[in-house]
């Protein structure tokens, strides 16, 4: 829960440091439908809290303290369901 109350307090520094990434003319894949401008806009939005608990479709999120938001990380982290659409590459079970 500190790094999650850290990177929260310093979220705007952090913000300006990803957003160079969106204008840098060496990363490719941010020319690709915006894909790098969509990426900045999550991080942000996870940065203040928001945690989208419906389908994306739908665009329902809700803010959480810094403790729920570190559940719900963890929950993520060990749901079934994600950890199924692992980069096999990433060889966990090593």
């Amino acid at each position: 829960a500190v790094v999650m109350r850290v990177l929260r307090e310093n979220r705007e520094s952090l913000m300006n440091v990803l957003e160079t990434f969106a204008h840098d003319p060496l990363v490719e894949w941010i020319k690709k439908d915006h894909e790098g401008h969509r990426m900045l806009s999550k991080c942000e939005r996870r940065l203040r809290g928001e945690v989208t608990r419906f389908p994306p479709a739908r665009d329902i999120c809700q803010v959480l303290s810094v403790d729920g938001q570190v559940r719900a990380v963890i929950a993520e982290a060990v749901s079934e369901a994600n950890q199924c659409e692992m980069y096999k590459w990433w060889m966990p079970w090593y």
